[in-house]
């Protein structure tokens, strides 16, 4: 049995703050918390979005 969790995170954009982070924040998440995010409108999963964010770091 592997100890290691497997995980398929997907990496997106805070658009507004609140539960998620700051706007611009990149963060990884899956499963529920994904959906839950997506279906708040608060992040933005596009790869360009994801991209952008990440370049402001």
């Amino acid at each position: 049995m592997a100890t290691k969790k497997q995980t398929s995170a997907t990496k997106l954009r805070v658009l507004v703050e609140g539960a998620f982070g700051k706007p611009d924040d990149v963060i990884e998440l899956d499963g529920e918390e994904l959906a839950q995010a997506l279906a708040s409108g608060q992040v933005d999963p596009t790869p360009e979005a994801v991209a952008y964010a990440e370049s402001l770091q």
